[in-house]
C-alpha cells in the first residue's frame, strides 16, 4: 500500500485536525453537556476530510500537506526496534541469489525512481530532480467560490473582495507585498483599489445569506425607505456641454417591511455590480442605484440581526 511519510524520521502518523458532526446532550441553555452515548468516537455520524498543519507524532515535524511528502510502499519503511533504534539496510542484505547490488537496492528507496542514476556510494547523481519527479504533484489550487457573485456572473479573478484580482499579472515583488499586507491587516492593498465596488459586493452577499438564513419574522416590522423612479425625458437636466443628463432617477419614499426592503436594496446592488464599471449611461445610473441601496440598508440598520 503506498503510504506518505516524513522525509526527516520516516513516520506515518501525523496530528491533524477534522470537522466533526455527532449526538449530543445538551443543557437547557442550548450548551453541550457530554455525548449521546458516552462515547464520542461511537456517536459521530459525519465527518469531513482531515486538513493541516500535520504535526508528524515521532518527530513533530510540520507540514502543510501529506501530498508535498515523499510516498512509498508500506513495507519498504525503515524498521524500528523495541528500543526505538532504527536498523540500517546492510550491503550485503540489499543481494539476491542473481547477484543484485546496493546499488539495485538504493534505485528501489523512496524519492529514486528506477531510472535515476547513482554513484559507487548509492548517492542519485540528481538527488533533486529524482525527489521531484518521484513526489506526487500537488493539487491545483482553484479560485475560491463565492456564490451569490458568481451567480452574477462576477468571477472570483475579477472581484477585489476575493483577494485574487490583479494577483496574476502582478510581478514578484508586488505579490511578496501582498502577503506581507496580509499577515498584517488580514487583507491587502487589492480591496482598496475600487473600495465602491467592494463594499457592494460584500454588503451584497451578505445580505442575500442572511435573507436565506435568517430565522426572525422579517416581515414584522415596516420602514420608511427610499426607492428611486425612472425619471421622464421632459424631466432630464444636463449641465452646460454634457450629453448626459446629472441624473436618471429622482427618490421618492415608501413603507415597506425588512424582507421588501433587503430584496429592493439587493437588486440595486446587483445592477451596481454589473455596470458600476460600465462608461456611460449606465455606469451613470449604476452609481444612482448603489447610493440609494446604501440609504435604504442605513434605513433598516439596527434591525439586521438573527
Amino acid at each position: 500500500m503506498k503510504i506518505h511519510y516524513c522525509p526527516k524520521c520516516s513516520g506515518t502518523k501525523f496530528h491533524a485536525h477534522q470537522l466533526c458532526r455527532m449526538d449530543i446532550i445538551v443543557d437547557g441553555n442550548n450548551n453541550f453537556y457530554e455525548s449521546a452515548s458516552g462515547s464520542t468516537a461511537a456517536d459521530i455520524y459525519d465527518s469531513e476530510t482531515p486538513y493541516g498543519p500535520y504535526t508528524c507524532v515521532t518527530c513533530g515535524a510540520e507540514y502543510d500537506s501529506l501530498y508535498e511528502l515523499p510516498v512509498t510502499d508500506s513495507d519498504e519503511l525503515p524498521v524500528t526496534d523495541s528500543e526505538g533504534e532504527e536498523h540500517s539496510v546492510k550491503e550485503e542484505e540489499c543481494g539476491d541469489p542473481q547477484g543484485g547490488t546496493v546499488n539495485d537496492y538504493i534505485q528501489e528507496q523512496p524519492g529514486f525512481p528506477p531510472d535515476c542514476e547513482t554513484d559507487r556510494e548509492g548517492i542519485g547523481t540528481d538527488e533533486k530532480l529524482c525527489e521531484k519527479s518521484h513526489q506526487k504533484k500537488k493539487k491545483k489550487k482553484h479560485p475560491q467560490r463565492h456564490k451569490y457573485l458568481n451567480n452574477l456572473g462576477i468571477r472570483s479573478t475579477e472581484c477585489c473582495i476575493f483577494n485574487t484580482c490583479g494577483y496574476r499579472d502582478a510581478g514578484k515583488e508586488r505579490k511578496k507585498r501582498f502577503k506581507k499586507q496580509r499577515k498584517k491587516y488580514g487583507f491587502d492593498e487589492r480591496e482598496t483599489w475600487s473600495l465602491d465596488y467592494t463594499l457592494i459586493g460584500w454588503l451584497y452577499s451578505h445580505l442575500k445569506m442572511y435573507l436565506d438564513l435568517a430565522i426572525v419574522d422579517l416581515t414584522y416590522h415596516t420602514f420608511k425607505i427610499p426607492y428611486l423612479v425612472a425619471l421622464k425625458d421632459d424631466e432630464l437636466t444636463f449641465a452646460q456641454g454634457c450629453q448626459l443628463p446629472d441624473r436618471y432617477y429622482r427618490e421618492e419614499q415608501k413603507e415597506a417591511t425588512q424582507e421588501e426592503a433587503i430584496k429592493l436594496a439587493c437588486e440595486y446592488m446587483e445592477y451596481y455590480l454589473k455596470y458600476g464599471g460600465a462608461c456611460g449611461e449606465s455606469e451613470y445610473r449604476a452609481t444612482e442605484m448603489g447610493i440609494c441601496s446604501l440609504k435604504i440598508v442605513a434605513e433598516i440598520f439596527g434591525a439586521l440581526w438573527w
